[in-house]
């Protein structure tokens, strides 16, 4: 079992158009460990290279494709 920090809980960013993010880079840029992505379908071509922190991605409504810029 795992256990967060509760001063800083888990979080759900959302990804696509019309979203709070509409990139993928701006999304990991943005969250802290243990936080949720939640990824409209689509392909998503950007630098992904850094990833700071411990986070889950997850598809919505299809399949999501990441392409290195």
């Amino acid at each position: 079992m795992q256990f967060l920090d509760e001063t800083f809980p888990a979080g759900t960013l959302r990804v696509g158009p019309n979203q709070a993010y509409t990139t993928v880079a701006a999304a990991i840029t943005a969250a802290q460990d243990g936080d949720t992505l939640l990824v409209q379908a689509g392909t998503y071509t950007d630098n992904f290279a850094a990833f700071a922190h411990q986070i889950t991605l997850k598809a919505v409504g299809g399949m999501v494709v990441l392409e290195p810029a």
